[in-house]
């Protein structure tokens, strides 16, 4: 572990295997410890991990994904229910027509490390590729997947999905996205608020450039808000998070200098950017916010020195960097969102950390760290 250097340090450098590789999950607080994945390395197929790493560096691999029939490719963060966690693989489960490396999976892992496929998608009518993350309303899990569904205006393979899972493992469709107008490859966490599920789409909408959008825990969707042709209030919506009533999010382009944004909106649908990425204070805010002590905390794929920062708002329209990631030995390029515990930020790189000694690895497998805000 390196020294703290302004409040940040380095916990851990991923080395591919046996330990993982690539993490693009945000970490999630339990019991004291932060558990993660990695998107691939581990076994022998490269598959994905589950980890859990101490606050002073330790860590171990839960699980490590096997292809078919089990999962492939992490890529969200886990979501805590009762005694197990819940998560998602992009790939894996069982080979389906137009994806032969499988449609993903939902999965159940103990703390311990006992792994379970309570789902494994097909690609039409039920969804393909859950990419994001399962969120737990009173029992049931209610997560999107990014692509299948039905067929639609924008791709063949369908627009994605809604969907819930009952604790027995009964999956059900809630909404087949079609393109135009509703949106199209929804993505990120959803959020409960007010007794309905609010998530984003990258595309589709009024213009093809993203929605935010509410479905009730029936399936009943309507469009929020569709970002506008123009171009100017953002595009490609990543994630959101609530604060007093209202929606928070990550938008990876656009905005006035086209490096990304953060905007509001409310449940009746007003939109405003709050804040335009320029480059130098951040590029492409992928990952979703978390909320701390009335500030805004988020990271950015790109800015800064070029790797990425880890910044904070305040307040709509300011915005204080707190850390420029350096590339190699450092961290690189920080796709997910953070976690908070005991007063300190966590969070991982997707790249970056200690140099490998290997041509194709030599910008870093990844690695976890820590920041005082």
């Amino acid at each position: 572990m390196t020294q703290p250097l302004g409040g940040y340090s380095s916990l851990y450098s991923f080395k591919g295997k046996p330990d993982g590789q690539l993490p693009a999950a945000r970490l999630i607080a339990y019991n004291g410890s932060l558990f993660g994945t990695t998107s691939v390395g581990g076994s022998r197929c490269l598959c994905g991990t589950v980890f859990v790493i101490s606050t002073t560096g330790k860590e171990r691999v839960l699980y490590r994904f096997r292809g078919l029939p089990d999962g492939v490719k992490p890529l969200a963060e886990l979501t805590a229910a009762k005694s197990l966690f819940y998560g998602t693989t992009s790939l894996g489960g069982t080979a389906c027509k137009k994806n032969p490396g499988g449609c993903g999976t939902i999965f159940s892992i103990t703390p311990s490390g006992t792994e379970r496929v309570a789902y494994r998608f097909t690609g039409a009518p039920d969804g393909a590729h859950p990419d994001g993350s399962v969120i737990n309303v009173n029992g049931t899990l209610y997560g999107t997947t990014s692509s299948g569904g039905m067929k639609c205006s924008i791709d063949p393979r369908g627009c994605g999905t809604v969907y819930s899972m009952s604790s027995s493992g009964k999956e059900r469709v809630l909404h087949r996205f079609t393109g135009k107008p509703d949106g199209a490859f929804p993505t990120g966490n959803l959020v409960f608020l007010n007794g309905g599920l609010y998530g984003t789409t990258q595309a589709g909408g009024t213009c093809n450039w993203g929605t935010v959008f509410e479905i009730t825990l029936s399936g009943r969707e309507r469009v929020l808000y569709s970002f506008n042709c123009t171009g100017l209030d953002a595009i490609v919506p990543t994630g959101l998070v609530t604060v007093h009533g209202v929606l928070y999010g990550t938008l990876q382009q656009g905005g006035t200098r086209r490096h990304g944004a953060l905007y509001s909106v409310t449940i009746h649908g007003e939109e405003h950017i709050l804040q335009s990425f320029d480059g130098r204070n951040g590029s492409e805010p992928l990952g979703s916010l978390i909320t701390v002590n009335g500030a805004l905390y988020g990271t950015t794929v790109g800015g800064g020195y070029g790797y990425g920062v880890v910044y904070a708002l305040t307040a709509p329209g300011r915005l204080q960097v707190l850390y420029r990631f350096k590339g190699v030995p450092d961290g690189s390029m920080p796709f997910a969102g953070l976690a908070y515990l005991n007063g300190t930020l966590y969070g991982t790189t997707y790249m970056g950390g200690s140099w490998c000694r290997y041509q194709y690895c030599q910008q870093g497998y990844g690695t976890v760290f820590r920041l005082s805000p």
